[in-house]
């Protein structure tokens, strides 16, 4: 046999090469993909098997919370923080004091109070006098009028008598013009001074000595009221707890000066207590809620675990997401139905403000 010429045995290594070099990569591509296979099957199962969906009525987003949601604390005035006697994470007792404001003005109005207060009380036992006063002066007058009166007589007979020796010119002793003109003078002034005194006794008449008694029961009633808001005052320069919980966030500090209209609260607490699941529907999916419908909730993420519980209420008004600032002119007008899940016992702990995932079954 003859040999093959060089140009075809050359193309036949060429091609002896390639086919060996596709082999080659080929096994490669088919290793890799194996191992990649066999990873994703060990990672799907090792995390955590997916609620079905088959049985469920729907699916929304939820948030962990308490009954009473986080307490945002204030002081009731304005003024400067003298000190903060807790700390974040802080467990605290209803009434245990968590803030204390500067209280030197308070104080003040406080003793201001208090001294017109005791005054108003004196006021008020003087009070109680009057009507012994009223009726000593009904007395004096009285015997005002009767010594005038008497008075008015005796120169009013005075009087006639001078007039009468005056007019009869027999007499031997007699009454000058002058003279009778003063006597009569004198008669005259007497009686408007009688009645001076009587209209002094009718107008003494018209008042009502039970007046002063109620003025100053009034006036210490209010003075009391004065001495309530001034101790209130007081009370509010120094915030505490209104309930057992934990100190979750400080926005105050010592010597930091709080406004009257604060844009944040000075302390977020968080009420002690069982959590809550609070679920928001869209508006289509409303009529597929009811109490006591089974739910499973997940953390939002999907990795950290499964909870169960169930429907203890649903709200009656559809309103924007709680949490949301409202609006003067509203872009989103989006409303949700709230309902309020309940956890079952003996469950993995909770963090309020978690957001979850709630799968609601059909009845």
């Amino acid at each position: 046999m003859n040999a093959a010429p060089p140009s075809i045995a050359k193309r036949r290594v060429r091609f002896v090469m390639l086919l060996g070099f596709g082999t080659l990569v080929t096994s490669l591509a088919w290793t890799g993909w194996v191992l990649r296979s066999q990873a994703a099957d060990k990672s799907l199962a090792s995390s955590p098997a997916p609620v079905s969906l088959s049985d469920q009525a729907m699916v929304c987003t939820a948030y962990v919370d308490t009954e009473r949601g986080l307490i945002p604390l204030y002081p009731l005035l304005p003024g400067r923080v003298l000190k903060v006697p807790v700390y974040e994470g802080d467990q605290v007792r209803a009434g245990q004091v968590v803030l204390q404001m500067e209280d030197t003005e308070a104080a003040t109005q406080l003793r201001r109070a208090q001294n017109d207060l005791e005054r108003a009380r004196d006021q008020w036992k003087q009070a109680q006098k009057a009507p012994e006063e009223y009726q000593s002066l009904v007395n004096q007058q009285k015997l005002a009028i009767a010594a005038k009166k008497a008075e008015f007589e005796a120169n009013q007979e005075l009087a006639n008598m001078a007039k009468r020796i005056h007019d009869n010119k027999t007499v031997g002793n007699m009454v000058r013009d002058e003279e009778l003109n003063a006597a009569l003078k004198k008669a005259a002034a007497l009686e408007n001074a009688l009645k001076v005194e009587e209209e002094k006794f009718k107008q003494l008449q018209l008042q009502d000595p039970s007046f002063k008694i109620r003025e100053a029961q009034r006036d210490r009633e209010d003075k009391e009221l004065q001495l309530k808001r001034a101790q209130y005052a007081l009370e509010q320069c120094t915030v505490k707890a209104p309930i057992d919980g934990t100190i979750v966030r400080l926005f105050a500090n010592p010597g930091e000066v709080l406004g009257s209209q604060p844009r944040q609260p000075a302390i977020l607490l968080c009420p002690k207590g069982p959590r809550i699941i609070r679920a928001e529907v869209d508006q289509e999916f409303a009529n597929r809620i009811a109490i006591d419908q089974v739910a499973t909730i997940q953390d939002d993420t999907g990795n950290n675990g499964t909870w169960t519980g169930k429907v203890r209420r649903v709200g009656d008004v559809f309103l924007h997401r709680r949490g949301s600032m409202p609006e003067m002119y509203p872009t989103n007008e989006s409303r949700t139905l709230e309902c309020i899940i309940q956890l079952d016992e003996g469950q993995p702990p909770l963090r309020v403000n978690q957001k979850m995932r709630v799968l609601l079954r059909k009845l």
